[in-house]
């Protein structure tokens, strides 16, 4: 019998909110040292090729495509896609002269803005050579960018292919070989049509007893005004800025690098901060400086999209989709003071993870399942509507995610892995979004705009440098507690 593989409710909200505007995949990126490989020489693309058919043999989800039920009375169907051709799926291009930063970031914006192919597996690969006017970087350099739609992995769920990309050590690619994948057949109209039937007949029960589960303690948490001593005060609209709008096909992209034992440092500036307060708090100062540059710095603080992962030990399989919980952030951009600006991300990121809320993550993720993804895209898409005439974001105004990096250098078929970055999506009034990480000695902030929206991305990219300038030099001026350790490196670079 035939496995069958739904959308979860989550992963198919997705794939229908997407507009031809607002593709909604993302895109890692990968800058490559080849000097590294075994035995020198150079790296050919059919042994790349080989070593993704490789590791697509432990991510099944990379060789199906979608399969809609009729009228959309259901969540679609992953079915193994009879006619996979990885060829068409690997592509392999090269920058012009001079090959220099400028060039691989418009380069990267401009694949970034393409739609996938939703008649195939909605995923490609690009290996971009002529890297050679990027300081740092050796002769022979190139990147990999991946895009992958949001509704096949969220960013721990594509671990499943980069696990079988990429390796520990400097190893030669595995040898050319014919594939030995057979498609399984998929689920007949009569089987999709029952499920179909059954789902939408229950579903409104599911959904009242979800609600039902949530109304008392929302109530409670309602009267008692949240936690004890709880800083955050949510706002249903966000305020109107420059880069909240009506969002357009292109985009514009550049990366933000600094050493990561300097970031870590800015910790001592507010004691049981994270790392990932410290980048929300960056963040934070240069919307604030770019706004204020702009004359359009809201009287009201901004609120940034900020996804948790909630993911569980039972879920952290090869073909897991989406497992994340949204949080509407309040970032304190009305505050002058960036150290207080700190403490506030803190506390409110603490309260977030430690307090025992009625709305839990896990509740909303069930409560999301019981909406279908046609509806809750068809929402969405609403929502974003409402937004464009009132003239204002509604939800949120950006987007920051973070998400864990490796400590030790990885390897793509023996090219030392330099450094990673990458894109996401550009949701309808929403022009700005950051995705945070990490690599070995680098702290990476990638920022991705509509270019309509943020036609300056250099000036912001300013305003990054000159944020967490400001939370050095009030790290330097207090007086030490302890020796610490400082990392060489530029105050901006490019990888």
């Amino acid at each position: 019998m035939t496995e069958l593989h739904q959308l979860s409710a989550t992963d198919s909200a997705m794939l229908f909110v997407e507009t031809a505007n607002t593709p909604n995949h993302i895109a890692p990126l990968f800058i490559c040292d080849p000097s590294t490989l075994p035995g020198g020489g150079k790296l050919r693309l059919k042994q790349i090729r080989a070593k993704m058919e490789q590791a697509l043999e432990g991510a099944p989800n990379f060789r199906r495509k979608l399969m809609r039920a009729p009228l959309d009375i259901d969540e679609p169907y992953w079915v193994d896609d009879p006619h996979f051709d990885l060829d068409f799926h690997l592509r392999h291009i090269a920058l012009p002269a001079p090959g220099d930063w400028r060039q691989l970031a418009i380069q990267f914006a401009r694949l970034l803005s393409r739609p996938l192919d939703t008649n195939r597996p909605m995923w490609e690969m690009y290996v971009i050579e002529g890297l050679d006017r990027i300081d740092d970087l050796p002769p022979g350099a190139f990147a990999v960018m991946l895009k992958i739609h949001h509704s096949m992995v969220d960013g721990m769920g594509a671990l499943a292919l980069l696990t079988g990309m990429y390796e520990f050590e400097p190893k030669l690619p595995p040898e050319p070989s014919v594939p030995k994948w057979r498609p399984e057949p998929g689920p007949n109209v009569t089987e999709i049509w029952t499920r179909g039937y059954w789902h939408a007949l229950t579903r409104p029960g599911r959904l009242a007893m979800r609600v039902g589960s949530l109304l008392p303690g929302a109530v409670r948490e309602r009267l008692s005004g949240g936690s004890e001593g709880a800083p955050i005060k949510s706002r249903a609209i966000a305020p109107k800025t420059p880069f909240n709008g009506q969002i357009t096909p292109a985009r514009v992209f550049d990366w933000w690098r600094h050493p990561l034992a300097e970031i870590k440092t800015l910790r001592g500036l507010a004691p049981g901060s994270t790392v990932n307060d410290v980048a929300l708090a960056i963040v934070t100062g240069a919307m604030r400086r770019y706004l204020l540059a702009k004359g359009a710095l809201p009287d009201s603080n901004l609120i940034s999209l900020v996804p948790i992962s909630i993911r569980s030990e039972a879920t952290r399989d090869k073909s897991a989709g989406n497992v994340l919980s949204l949080v509407n952030l309040p970032l304190p951009t009305t505050d002058a003071d960036p150290l207080e600006r700190l403490k506030l991300i803190a506390a409110q990121m603490a309260q977030i993870k430690n307090a025992d809320r009625a709305l839990s993550a896990r509740a909303i993720a069930d409560l999301t399942s019981s909406v279908p993804g046609a509806l809750a895209g068809m929402a969405a898409r609403a929502v974003s509507a409402i937004g464009d005439r009132s003239g204002r974001a509604l939800a949120t105004n950006t987007y920051v995610t973070n998400v864990p990096g490796m400590t030790v250098p990885m390897y793509f078929c023996g090219a030392r892995i330099v450094n990673i970055g990458g894109g996401g999506p550009c949701m309808n009034n929403m022009g700005l979004v950051h995705l945070v990480g990490s690599y070995c000695e680098w702290f990476n902030v990638s920022v991705v705009g509509c270019r309509d929206l943020l036609p300056d991305i250099d000036v912001y990219m300013r305003c990054l440098d000159e944020s967490v300038a400001e939370y050095k030099a009030l790290l330097d001026s207090a007086p030490p507690a302890a020796p610490r350790a400082r990392a060489k490196g530029k105050a901006r670079d490019k990888t």
